[in-house]
């Protein structure tokens, strides 16, 4: 038989205050915990913009005018309020007869107190230039594109490490491996191939007398491509960039003259030079005017019209241009005039594009483009797509 024994006052008080401590733990302690938790650097908001964009357009084809929708919609959900480490994610999608999804960026990057690193599949722009840049050795950024109507021209991305060492206020260097081959379906990052097969570089800028002077180059299997590139302002920001492709058999002679001549013969096929200028100008109190032009330059390419071209094929000229002209008279609208053009044989194509926020996040787009030249130039009048105009609706929110 077992007896229990009645609570003394001192066994009443030791339960009070054991309840006491449990009440303050639980209503006060705790909470300041999780609060101190969710207030400091480790804790990150996520931030999302969903933009929609609907087209209903017209391009000639076979002679008459088709129609076409498309609805094109991205979603990007990406970190803020951590400023030592970020996370982006961006969901892409076109629907149209068939639908197709992509994820165009989705990485993860972390500032050290002595570099950076960035880790997933990203963008990273080497060199100078918005359509021609022949320092862009990752994206191929000096060639022919036929659509003028994206805000980014290249906006190309893949799956890299990236390593980034800040030397100075304009200053810095850079090493980068791209697993994939370069031009790579789509893959997962736990893809198995061989490590030759993938591309490794890095780069090299510093700032001399307000220039920024930048050297690089990537090396992919069986191939090295390096390139300098130049940036400076006078009136306007002027830059140039200069890149080669070589063999990696240029180093295979057996003397010092094999190895000369294998390298001129690489420079004499593959020499490109891109340079611009761009200059905004103020229109009035509320509007702006933006200037561009940039030109890619073959100087061992073709100098004179080849008899036929293959529609939107690059035969090798050796020169093209990029003029571009923005007139924002006011935060809402804005009209922007592109051309890209073949001085060689006197084709290309002039496209116009007219943006106006009508209400908050909800823009009117109207865009128009039209190809001029003959038969046998690279863009000319009267081929299939050389003329096509579009009305679409864009809502960011």
């Amino acid at each position: 038989m077992v007896i229990l024994a009645r609570p003394t006052a001192q066994m009443k008080i030791l339960q009070k205050f054991r309840a006491l401590y449990r009440h303050c733990v639980r209503g006060f302690i705790l909470p300041v915990m999780l609060l101190a938790v969710f207030n400091s650097p480790l804790y990150a908001k996520a931030v999302t913009l969903v933009k929609i964009t609907a087209f209903a357009g017209a391009t000639n084809f076979n002679d008459i005018m088709n129609i076409s929708g498309i609805v094109m919609s991205s979603l990007i959900v990406k970190s803020s309020g951590n400023k030592n480490v970020r996370g982006y994610l961006e969901l892409s999608s076109q629907i149209a007869d068939t639908v197709s999804f992509d994820i165009p960026r989705a990485y993860i990057k972390v500032r050290f107190p002595k570099f950076r690193v960035t880790l997933g599949k990203n963008r990273v722009s080497w060199g100078e230039g918005f359509l021609f840049n022949s320092g862009d050795v990752i994206f191929e950024g000096a060639d022919l594109i036929q659509n003028l109507s994206y805000n980014d021209l290249r906006a190309e991305t893949a799956w890299l490490a990236d390593f980034y060492i800040p030397l100075g206020l304009f200053s810095f260097a850079e090493a980068i491996a791209l697993p994939f081959p370069a031009n790579a379906a789509s893959g997962t990052a736990a893809s198995l191939v061989p490590w030759d097969s993938g591309r490794y570089g890095g780069r090299l800028a510093a700032e001399l007398a307000g220039i920024k002077l930048e050297a690089g180059g990537i090396y992919g299997k069986v191939k090295i491509k390096p390139y300098i590139s130049i940036q400076g302002h006078l009136f306007a920001d002027l830059y140039a960039d200069c890149g080669i492709i070589l063999p990696e058999s240029v180093w295979d002679g057996p003397e010092a003259a094999d190895i000369f001549n294998s390298f001129k013969r690489s420079v004499k096929d593959t020499l490109t030079v891109t340079g611009g200028f761009f200059r905004q100008f103020n229109a009035n109190p509320y509007g702006a005017v933006t200037v561009r032009t940039e030109v890619k330059l073959l100087p061992y390419g073709e100098w004179k019209q080849a008899e036929s071209a293959v529609s939107g094929v690059d035969p090798g000229y050796g020169l093209y241009i990029y003029p571009e002209l923005i007139y924002a008279p006011d935060s809402t609208l804005s009209l922007s005039i592109r051309s890209l053009v073949s001085p060689i044989d006197l084709s290309g194509i002039f496209f116009s594009g007219l943006s106006w926020n009508i209400y908050q996040g909800l823009n009117i787009l109207i865009q128009g483009a039209v190809q001029f030249g003959e038969e046998s130039d690279i863009w000319g009048w009267g081929r299939n797509g050389s003329l096509s105009c579009a009305l679409g609706l864009e809502y960011r929110y």
